[in-house]
């Protein structure tokens, strides 16, 4: 609620919830700065002045450090991007809702690590071409 007070001719006081503020009518101004640098309505494009000047170029475009943005702004009345539209099948067991690394399925047997498959060859000796093979299953 605003209350106006008389301070003389054409001057008043405002007084607002958010402070007070002098209005001096016959200079059109206030103490809020409302009405000082107001911008006066302009006439259509075809009435402007013709101006014997350069056109005006956009600034200079400069790409910004760091990696780009894979998504690009989406406008505030836009809706999201929607998730996953497939769900996940593992291959080894062939279900829905994992994967292979994550099976805890008992039909399933892990492959070897490259730890392990390197401790099997560190066993057996270099084979020579005129030796027999021998065949060793460590597991």
């Amino acid at each position: 609620m605003l209350t106006i007070i008389s301070a003389g001719e054409m001057e008043y006081e405002v007084l607002g919830p958010d402070g007070s503020y002098a209005v001096k009518l016959r200079q059109y101004s206030c103490s809020c700065g409302s009405w000082q640098g107001m911008i006066h309505p302009i006439p259509q494009q075809k009435m402007w002045p013709e101006m014997e000047m350069e056109k005006l170029l956009p600034p200079h475009f400069q790409t910004q450090p760091g990696r780009p943005k894979l998504q690009r702004k989406r406008e505030p009345d836009e809706k999201a991007k929607g998730g996953r539209s497939e769900t996940v099948v593992c291959t080894s067991c062939q279900k829905p809702g994992h994967n292979k690394r994550t099976c805890k399925c008992p039909n399933f047997s892990p492959r070897r690590t490259r730890s392990q498959t390197s401790l099997n060859h560190q066993l057996q000796p270099p084979l020579l071409s005129n030796q027999p093979r021998l065949n060793l299953d460590l597991s």
